[in-house]
C-alpha cells in the first residue's frame, strides 16, 4: 500500500477496528521495528498519563495548539523571529498586529469580541473540528492553516515531551510543550489511536525546497516481557543512521481533501497545515454538536474567550436544510454574551473590575443571568474560571458562592465569574496552576486569591443588590401569613427550656426583605471619563484622615461621575494605583481591589511591611486614563490602632461566666432567627431540585452577624406528606402545620448543629438528608408520641 493510499484510508476511517485492519493490510501492525516511542522515552505512559482528567481540556489543548501555530505562521511569513525582540510579546498583541493588522499598543486592538460576525466567520475558517462516524462514538478531526511542520521537526514537535521548543516564544500558549498529548487517553478502544498528518507551508520555505506531506499514527501498547506499564509509539517505518529513531511516511501532493464545509468533512482541499484525528473520542454529551448540550457548549466554557474563532463541524448522519445546521463559528461563552446580553443578563451585567494579590493583577468579570437562562451558557460545575489568554487553566464551582464569607445562595445558580489572569507573570501561572492546566494548584497564592475573591464577592454591591432581588422574587411573590407558624414555634420555644436555649424565643419575625429598589431617580448615567475621583463627602484635593486597626484590611469609600466598567472595559479603560508611604519612600499597595458601582466606589487594600501602632501611615490614589491631561489625585493619612477581637461566635459572645468555678460555664446562643417558609408545588420543583422525596431547601438570606439568617422551602407534594393526607380525614389543615412546624425545627436543628457561620451548601445538603429521612416517620411519630403516657398508664400502675 502507497503511502499516500494509507494515509486517506486512515483519514477516512471512523472506529479503531478499521485502524487494525487498515494497518495490518499495510504489513505495520505486528512490525515492532517500525514503531517509535513518542518523545523517544519508553516510561512515556506515566508522564502522558499525568496530563488532563477531563477529554474537554485535553480537546481544547489542540484547539490551542493549532491557534499557536496560525500566529506562528503569520509571524515566520514576515520574516520575523518568534524569539526576538521584533516578535509581539503577547497572544492580544499578536492578534493585532499579526491578524488584524492593527496598533498593538491599544487595548481594544486584538480581541475578537470587538470583530464583526464578518470578520469572525472568516477568520474561523482557518481552524475546524468536524465530528464523523457513529453518534455515540463519534471521532474528532481538528485542522488548521497553521505554519505545518516538516517530515523531521514531527519528531520535535508532534511527537515531543516536555522539549523547550515554545518556551522562548511569549505569545503561543503551549509552553509545557506536551503536544497536546492529554487527549491520547480519551481516544476509544484498547489502542488509543490519534492520526497526524502534517506539511510545512511553502512560505517558510526556501525556494525549491523539497516538502512533502508526513504522517504517523500513535498507538498504545501493552507491555511485553521487561515493561512494566504501557508505551505510546508512532508509526515510523522509514530507517534511518539511528535504529532507534525511525522516520515518518511521506508522499509528494500540492494538496489533499481534509478539510471540511457544512456536513462533508472532506469537502476542501488543504495546502499545508495540520490534521488531527481523534478516533472514538470518549466525552459526555456526544449529540450533535451545535445542540445546547453538545460539544460546543461544553468546549465553551473551557474556552470561554479564545485568541481566535474556530469553527464547529457536525459531519454525522443528522438531518438539516441549510449549511447552518452543521457548521457554526465558535467565539467562547464570554463573546457569545457580550453579542446576546440584553436576553440573557440581568441589568447592569456584565461587571467588570480588578484585584491586586500579591502585587499580581486580575481582571475581574461579573455575569448575572436572568431566571432560567444561565443553563444555556454555563456548566454545573463551573462557577469561577480562572483564565489565561482566553483558555480556562482552573474553576471553582458554583459552591463558592455559597460559603458562609460570601453568601450569594440565591444567585448561585445565576452566576459565572471570569477571572482573567493573562497579566499574571510566569512565577504566579506556575503557583496557581497545575501544568495539565486544567486545575488550580494548592499553594499559598492560590488560597490568598480565593480570599480575596471571596471578599470582592461578600461586599460587590451589584451583587448583593442581584441577590435580594432574586430572593424577593422566590419568597414575596407566594409570601404566605407566618402568624400561625410562628405562634406554634413560640409556644414550642417557651415550653421547652432546652430548645429555648437554642433557638431565639419569642423574637418577631421580620420582613424577609431589606432591599432599595432603583427607581427612576436613582438611575444612574455614569460618563465615559471622570471628571472626579475623591474620597466620598471630600473635594478632590481634600485629604482624608482615618483610624484602621493594625492587621485588618482597610476599607476606603470614593464617589465619582465616571461609568460602572471604567476600570474593568476593554476599549480605553482607566487605570489606578494604590502607593504607601514606607521607609520614606512611596511603594506599591500589592494587595488591593475595587469595586464602582453607580458613582460609588470602595477600595480594599492591605498595607505594606509592619508599621507600628500610633503610626500615621501616608496613602495616595491615583486615576488616570489616555484621555486626562493630569491624573486625579486623592491623599489619606491612616492612624493605625491595636487590633480588636470582633469574633461573634455564638460561644465565645455570649459565654456566662459561672461565678462559683465549677467548671460549669453556660452557653446562652446568639440564636437564628425564625425563619420563614414557603411551600413549593410539584410545577417548581425543578427551579429547587426537588423530587417526590425532598422535603426541604434551605437558602441563607444573610452574610453573617450575630443572627443568622435562612429560608426555608418545604415540598408540599412530598410522597410521604400525601399519603399522610389522604389519610387525615378532615384533619389537612392540622397535618400540613404539624408537618411544615416539624420540618422547620429538624432544619433548624441542622443550621444549630452546623453552626450559622457553615456554608450555604453545607447546610442545605444535611438538611436535605435529615428531612428527606424523618418524612417518612414524622406525621405518625407526632401522632403515636402523643399517646405514649396514656398506653404506659397501666403499665405503670401494675409496676406500683
Amino acid at each position: 500500500m502507497k503511502a499516500q493510499e494509507l494515509c486517506m484510508a486512515l483519514v477516512h476511517a471512523d472506529s479503531p477496528e478499521e485502524v487494525v485492519s487498515i494497518l495490518q493490510k499495510a504489513g505495520y501492525w505486528d512490525d515492532p521495528k517500525v514503531w517509535r516511542d513518542l518523545g523517544d522515552n519508553e516510561n512515556n505512559y506515566s508522564v502522558i498519563g499525568a496530563q488532563q482528567s477531563d477529554p474537554i481540556a485535553a480537546l481544547v489543548e489542540k484547539v490551542v495548539n493549532s491557534i499557536d501555530a496560525r500566529l506562528m505562521n503569520e509571524c515566520i511569513s514576515r520574516g520575523i523571529d518568534p524569539t526576538s525582540k521584533q516578535a509581539p510579546t503577547s497572544v492580544r498583541r499578536a492578534i493585532a498586529s499579526l491578524i488584524e493588522g492593527s496598533d498593538p499598543d491599544k487595548a481594544a486592538n486584538g480581541r475578537i469580541e470587538h470583530w464583526v460576525r464578518k470578520q469572525r466567520r472568516e477568520q474561523a475558517e482557518y481552524i475546524s473540528i468536524s465530528a464523523t462516524g457513529s453518534k455515540s462514538n463519534p471521532c474528532l478531526s481538528i485542522s488548521d492553516l497553521g505554519e505545518g511542520q516538516t517530515p523531521a521537526a514531527v519528531p520535535d514537535t508532534f511527537m515531543s515531551l516536555a522539549k523547550s521548543n515554545k518556551l522562548r516564544i511569549p505569545f503561543v500558549q503551549g509552553k509545557f510543550n506536551m503536544g497536546g498529548t492529554g487527549a491520547l487517553r480519551f481516544c476509544g478502544g484498547l489502542h488509543h489511536f490519534q492520526l497526524v498528518l502534517t506539511r510545512r507551508n511553502p512560505a517558510l520555505l526556501p525556494d525549491g525546497a523539497d516538502n512533502p506531506w508526513s504522517f504517523t499514527i500513535v498507538r498504545r501498547m501493552e507491555p511485553t516481557d521487561g515493561e512494566r506499564s504501557s508505551v505510546y509509539r508512532y508509526l515510523a517505518p522509514i530507517p534511518t543512521g539511528d535504529e532507534k529513531k525511525p522516520m515518518l511516511l511521506t508522499f509528494n501532493v500540492e494538496s489533499l481533501p481534509i478539510r471540511p464545509k457544512g456536513n462533508n468533512a472532506y469537502a476542501l482541499q488543504q495546502e499545508y497545515g495540520a490534521f488531527i484525528k481523534l478516533y472514538h473520542y470518549e466525552y459526555t454529551y456526544r449529540s450533535h454538536v451545535l445542540l445546547s448540550d453538545g460539544l460546543l457548549r461544553q468546549i465553551d466554557t473551557r474556552l470561554p474567550s479564545p485568541a481566535l474563532p474556530y469553527m464547529m463541524h457536525e459531519c454525522r448522519a443528522y438531518k438539516g436544510d441549510s449549511d447552518r445546521s452543521f457548521a457554526n463559528p465558535a467565539t467562547g461563552v464570554l463573546v457569545r454574551l457580550a453579542d446576546d446580553k440584553g436576553d440573557n443578563l440581568e441589568q447592569d451585567f456584565p461587571k467588570h473590575d480588578e484585584m491586586v494579590v500579591a502585587g499580581q493583577r486580575f481582571r475581574i468579570s461579573l455575569f448575572g443571568f436572568k431566571a432560567k437562562k444561565a443553563a444555556t451558557y454555563l456548566n454545573r460545575s463551573e462557577g469561577v474560571l480562572f483564565v489565561v489568554n482566553g483558555q480556562t487553566h482552573g474553576t471553582l464551582s458554583p459552591q463558592i458562592f455559597t460559603r458562609s464569607k460570601v453568601g450569594l445562595d440565591y444567585v448561585a445558580d445565576s452566576l459565572m465569574v471570569s477571572l482573567d489572569c493573562s497579566e499574571l507573570s510566569r512565577t504566579a501561572l506556575e503557583e496557581l496552576f497545575m501544568n495539565s492546566r486544567e486545575a488550580l494548584a494548592k499553594s499559598e497564592f492560590r488560597t490568598a486569591v480565593e480570599r480575596e475573591l471571596e471578599d470582592v464577592l461578600n461586599h460587590h454591591p451589584l451583587l448583593r443588590e442581584f441577590n435580594n432581588r432574586r430572593r424577593e422574587e422566590k419568597i414575596k411573590e407566594k409570601a404566605e401569613d407566618n402568624s400561625s407558624m410562628e405562634d406554634t414555634l413560640k409556644e414550642i420555644l417557651s415550653s421547652s427550656p432546652s430548645l429555648a436555649s437554642i433557638f431565639l424565643s419569642g423574637q418577631k419575625l421580620k420582613t424577609p426583605f431589606n432591599i432599595k429598589q432603583s427607581a427612576a431617580s436613582d438611575k444612574f448615567d455614569g460618563k465615559l471619563f471622570p471628571s472626579y475621583f475623591r474620597f466620598r463627602g471630600r473635594a478632590q484635593d481634600e485629604e482624608l484622615s482615618r483610624k484602621a486597626e493594625k492587621g485588618r484590611a482597610i476599607r476606603l469609600s470614593f464617589e465619582t461621575d465616571v461609568e460602572d466598567n471604567y476600570f474593568g472595559r476593554s476599549k480605553e479603560p482607566g487605570s489606578y494605583t494604590v502607593e504607601q508611604e514606607l521607609d520614606g519612600a512611596w511603594v506599591a499597595v500589592t494587595q488591593r481591589s475595587m469595586n464602582l458601582y453607580r458613582g460609588n466606589a470602595t477600595l480594599t487594600i492591605t498595607l505594606e511591611g509592619d508599621e507600628p501602632v500610633g503610626k500615621q501611615v501616608p496613602l495616595r490614589f491615583t486615576v488616570s486614563d489616555d484621555q486626562m491631561l493630569e491624573p486625579l489625585v486623592s491623599s489619606a493619612r491612616i492612624e493605625l490602632i491595636p487590633y480588636q477581637d470582633h469574633d461573634t461566635s455564638d460561644t465565645k459572645k455570649h459565654k456566662k461566666k459561672n461565678p462559683k468555678n465549677d467548671g460549669n460555664d453556660t452557653t446562652d446562643q446568639a440564636g437564628i432567627e425564625l425563619p420563614t417558609a414557603t411551600w413549593i408545588s410539584k410545577e417548581e420543583w425543578d427551579d429547587y431540585g426537588f423530587n417526590e422525596h425532598s422535603v426541604l431547601r434551605v437558602l441563607r438570606a444573610d452574610t453573617g452577624g450575630d443572627k443568622a439568617k435562612f429560608d426555608f422551602f418545604l415540598n408540599q407534594d412530598n410522597i410521604h406528606l400525601l399519603n399522610e393526607l389522604k389519610h387525615a380525614k378532615g384533619k389537612e389543615d392540622l397535618v400540613r402545620e404539624q408537618y411544615r412546624v416539624g420540618m422547620l425545627l429538624l432544619g433548624m436543628s441542622v443550621i444549630h448543629g452546623l453552626g450559622k457561620n457553615a456554608d450555604g451548601d453545607v447546610v442545605r445538603e444535611r438538611a436535605d438528608q435529615v428531612t428527606s429521612a424523618a418524612a417518612l416517620v414524622l406525621i405518625p411519630m407526632i401522632r403515636h408520641l402523643g399517646k405514649l403516657d396514656l398506653l404506659l398508664k397501666p403499665k405503670l400502675a401494675e409496676a406500683a
